[in-house]
């Protein structure tokens, strides 16, 4: 029994102290303060109660933050959201108390809203499995660099969600000549139909949705070679198109039409054509020709182009093409070089086969500066 009492003890009592009685007694009162975290037995070891976690819930008081500003690229996107969430009545009576003229009253429909909304707000919609007895929907839409869609079921009286799809536009993809807004639509049609959501549509019947009503008559419509190579791959699928509102495409516009995907737009050959056909528009418009420029083309002082051709003999025929725009002769160029402040400035130094000194360059223009960068090239 000695030995089962003295295993009973607790360590503060089988220790001893040395010191003064005053030093002993602070110390057992410092001890016995953390007695908790001294180990009895081996099971003891490891544990302790004295570091504690709080896992937070929702149902916690919120923890204060600071207020952080919204970048200006999201501000109008979460406007939006928080717009549609109260318009689709989900937090319409919590709501309803921030109104100035409304007297302060938290119903039980307010606190079932709030919480409602708690619940809407910390939740993912969870993606369901396919029922191929059923048949399917397909949500589709497109932008200037997004291609998005949505596939899903009405299973049980709810809608559920079986994939979403979405990808960037490509290269030659971004050309507006090249890809109308009816293209791009039909585009993301064939791209979800064909390439993302085929397991799921091959032998299934289904519905698209299009915001892009000239896709409901796609046996009527005339289309191009590319079109129509797209057409003849769905050809395969048992589908409908129907035509839906832009305000009823929230979900796929989600995908397509996200916030901060801006690019810079690259300069190809493509765009340079576009650049020369703009300025062709313009000049078939109209363009107005300064009156020197009318008497130089009504007295026919043009400059004519020459081309050489070899002959089987070895000979060279000239050939005078025929003359287009009035031109200029190398001394008119020089006058006109003179007199440009610019150009002179520069030239009067190539003359010199010199670059200008640190002293020269001070009473230089911007523009003669600019030009000086170019003597190398």
């Amino acid at each position: 029994m000695t030995g089962v009492e003295e295993d009973r003890q607790s360590p503060l009592e089988k220790l001893q102290i040395g010191g003064t009685p005053e030093q002993q007694m602070e110390l057992r009162a410092l001890l016995m303060k953390y007695e908790d975290v001294f180990a009895i037995c081996d099971e003891d070891l490891g544990h302790t109660d004295r570091v504690k976690h709080e896992i937070p819930v929702i149902d916690d008081i919120p923890v204060s933050q600071p207020y952080r500003r919204i970048p200006p690229n999201q501000f109008e996107e979460v406007a939006g959201v928080l717009h549609d969430v109260v318009n689709t009545c989900v937090c319409q009576p919590s709501a309803a108390q921030a109104d100035k003229f409304f007297k302060l009253s938290w119903t039980p429909e307010c606190q079932q809203s709030f919480e409602h909304l708690k619940e809407k707000l910390t939740s993912a919609p969870t993606l369901g499995y396919a029922d191929f007895t059923l048949p399917f929907v397909l949500e589709t839409d497109a932008s200037s660099l997004v291609l998005g869609a949505v596939l899903y079921q009405q299973q049980g009286g709810k809608q559920t969600v079986i994939a979403y799809a979405s990808r960037r536009l490509r290269g030659t993809e971004h050309n507006d000549r090249n890809y109308s807004s009816m293209k791009l639509q039909l585009l993301v049609l064939k791209w979800a139909v064909v390439e993302k959501f085929r397991s799921y549509l091959l032998r299934s019947k289904f519905t698209i949705l299009t915001d892009n009503n000239p896709l409901c008559h796609l046996n009527t419509a005339k289309l191009g070679a590319v079109e129509q190579r797209w057409v003849a791959q769905l050809t395969v699928f048992d589908f409908e198109v129907q035509y839906r509102p832009v305000r009823c495409n929230t979900a796929v516009d989600a995908l397509s039409r996200r916030s901060g995907l801006e690019e810079v737009e690259e300069v190809t050959e493509d765009s340079e054509f576009d650049g020369c056909i703009a300025i062709c528009n313009v000049i078939r418009a109209g363009t107005r020709v300064e009156p020197d420029l009318v008497v130089i083309i009504d007295r026919r002082e043009t400059r004519p182009l020459h081309a050489a051709v070899v002959g089987i003999d070895g000979e060279m025929p000239m050939f005078e093409n025929t003359p287009t725009l009035p031109g200029y002769t190398k001394n008119e160029l020089r006058g006109f070089q003179k007199v440009d402040p610019t150009i002179a400035a520069h030239k009067n130094f190539w003359d010199q086969k010199r670059k200008p000194t640190k002293q020269e360059r001070i009473g230089l223009s911007r523009p003669a500066l600019s030009l000086l960068k170019q003597w190398d090239r």
